[in-house]
């Protein structure tokens, strides 16, 4: 798996929650487990976008939900949906939001 690599995972997830988004570096790529984060279906009265921004998928549009960030088998991940690389500085910038308060 590559960072941002969103995967529909091979165990149960929450209906409103369908994907994870791998963040950890590429550098990383031969531990047995990840840090992700699951993307949530966007519900109308959410508009945090700093901390949760929001992003395509297979034509359907999830929120980022950096505050769920765990880490994950990557045996679990299941088959690549997409790759939200070109979101890169939002995602950076919902990271830092999370870990460093700016």
């Amino acid at each position: 798996m590559r960072q941002f690599d969103v995967c529909a995972p091979t165990f149960r997830t929450p209906p409103d929650a369908p994907y994870l988004i791998v963040l950890q570096s590429d550098l990383l790529s031969g531990l047995r487990t990840t840090i992700a984060a699951p993307l949530r279906r966007r519900h109308p009265k959410e508009n945090f976008t700093r901390l949760t921004p929001p992003v395509q998928v297979e034509g359907e549009e999830f929120l980022l939900s950096v505050t769920e960030v765990a880490y994950v088998p990557v045996q679990s991940l299941g088959r690549v949906a997409a790759n939200l690389s070109a979101d890169r500085e939002r995602i950076i910038a919902a990271l830092d939001m999370l870990f460093t308060g700016i």
